[in-house]
C-alpha cells in the first residue's frame, strides 16, 4: 500500500499557459503537484496567458479578466461601406475593438450599393433621393434635362415636371428619344393612320392648351398639353419623324427623320405661335399661328372638309398631321408631299426605306405615323 494513513491527496489543475491559474476542465489528485499543474481552478482561457481572474482587460479578442465579457470598454460598432463612398450602412454592422477592413464608424449612408448616393451628394433631377435627406429630388423638366443630368437610360418613358415637385404644375410621363442627333428629344405629338385614334386630338384651343391626350409610349395618337410646348423648346430644335405606309399591305416603312432649328414658340392661354423655323422641309408651311376647331387663321382646315387636327396650317397644309379633303376616300390620315424628293437627315428618301409603293392621296404620301419632337 502507498500513502495509507496519509491525509486526503489534494486536486491539481492543468496550467497549460503557465499563468498560475488552472484549467477546471483538467484535474488530477496527488500528494504533490505535478509539473505544470496548480491548485487553482479559476482560469477561463488556459491557452492564453493574458486571460485569468484579475487580469487587465485589453483589446485583443480575449476575455482577459474572466468576467464573461470580451474587450469590454474597447468594442466599437463598425458599419460596412461596400460602395466605398466614405459612408457606412446602418443595416450592416459588426462589433469589434479592431477596425475591420471595409467598415467605418459612420452609419449615415442610405444606399450602400451606389457610390453616388450618400449624405450631401449631388442630386441630379429624376434620380430619387441621392443626398440621403429622405426626400426625392425634383423631376427633370424635359428629356434634354434628363440627358444633360446623366440620368438617361436610353429611349423610353420618363417622368418630367416643368416646375418641380413643389410647384403647382403636375408631372407627366413623356416619351424621350435619346438617340437621334444626340438625343434629348421630348415627343409632343403623334398622329396615326387610324382616324379613330387621331380624331381624339380634334379639339378647340382650350383643349389643346390644357389637356394631354393619349399615352406617350403609343401606339395610338398622342399630344402633350400645349401649355408645355414653349418651355420644353429650350434649344429651339425640332424633329419630325414620318413612318410611311406601304400601299400593298399597309405595313410601316422605316422612319424618315427631318430636323429643324431656330423655331421659337410663343404660347399663352389664347394663342400659340411659331416663328423663325429653319428646315429643309415644311414643318408648318410658314404659318405662324396655331389653328384649332375654334381659333386660328385656318379654322376651316380643322372644322371643314379637311378634318385636320390642330396644327400650324397654310391653305391648308404641306405637312398634315391628318387631312381628308379629296385626298383620301375613307378618313383623314397623316400625309406630306416631300419624302420622295427631299432626303432626311440620314440622306434617305422614301425609296430607301420602303420596299414598294407608298400609300398615296393625289400628290401626297400617307403615313402610318407622324411624330413631332422638340428639345
Amino acid at each position: 500500500m502507498v500513502d495509507e494513513d496519509a491525509p486526503t491527496a489534494p486536486t491539481w489543475y492543468a496550467d497549460f499557459d503557465q499563468d498560475g491559474y488552472g484549467n477546471p476542465g483538467f484535474s488530477q489528485t496527488g500528494c504533490a503537484a505535478p509539473q505544470g499543474w496548480v491548485a487553482d481552478a479559476t482560469d477561463c482561457d488556459d491557452l492564453h496567458a493574458g486571460s485569468h481572474p484579475g487580469a487587465t482587460e485589453v483589446c485583443d479578442g480575449h476575455n482577459n479578466d474572466c468576467d464573461g465579457e470580451t474587450d469590454e470598454g474597447f468594442t466599437t460598432t463598425w458599419y460596412a461601406d461596400l460602395d466605398r463612398d466614405g459612408f457606412g450602412d446602418p443595416a450592416n454592422s459588426v462589433f469589434s475593438c479592431f477596425h475591420p477592413v471595409g467598415y467605418l464608424t459612420d452609419h449615415a449612408d442610405c444606399d450602400d450599393s451606389s457610390a453616388e448616393i450618400y449624405p450631401g451628394a449631388h442630386e441630379p433631377c429624376g434620380a430619387g433621393d441621392w443626398d440621403c435627406d429622405g426626400v426625392d429630388g425634383d423631376y427633370c423638366d424635359s428629356c434634354l434635362d434628363v440627358l444633360t443630368n446623366g440620368v438617361s437610360g436610353g429611349d423610353g418613358l420618363y417622368e418630367i415636371d416643368l416646375d418641380g415637385r413643389a410647384g403647382p404644375e403636375p408631372s407627366q410621363e413623356v416619351w424621350c428619344d435619346m438617340s437621334v442627333d444626340g438625343g434629348g428629344w421630348t415627343l409632343i405629338q403623334r398622329t396615326v393612320w387610324d382616324w379613330a385614334e387621331s380624331g381624339q386630338l380634334m379639339t378647340g384651343y382650350t383643349g389643346w392648351y390644357a389637356d394631354t391626350v393619349g399615352v406617350a409610349d403609343g401606339p395610338g395618337a398622342y399630344r402633350l398639353q400645349g401649355s408645355w410646348w414653349q418651355d420644353l423648346n429650350t434649344l429651339q430644335d425640332h424633329l419630325l419623324v414620318h413612318t410611311l405606309r406601304q400601299e400593298a399591305d399597309g405595313a410601316s416603312c422605316e422612319p424618315l427623320y427631318y430636323l429643324g432649328s431656330e423655331g421659337l414658340y410663343a404660347v399663352d392661354r389664347t394663342t400659340a405661335k411659331m416663328s423663325g423655323l429653319i428646315s429643309t422641309v415644311s414643318f408648318f408651311n410658314g404659318r405662324e399661328e396655331l389653328s384649332t376647331m375654334d381659333s386660328g387663321p385656318s379654322v376651316g382646315c380643322v372644322t371643314g372638309g379637311g378634318q385636320a387636327v390642330p396644327w400650324f396650317y397654310s391653305g391648308c397644309c404641306a405637312t398634315c398631321p391628318t387631312f381628308l379633303g379629296d385626298y383620301w376616300p375613307d378618313e383623314p390620315h397623316p400625309m406630306q408631299h416631300y419624302t420622295d424628293d427631299v432626303a432626311d437627315m440620314y440622306g434617305h428618301l422614301q425609296g430607301d426605306v420602303c420596299a414598294g409603293p407608298v400609300a398615296a392621296g393625289r400628290s401626297y404620301w400617307g403615313g402610318n405615323e407622324m411624330s413631332y419632337f422638340i428639345r
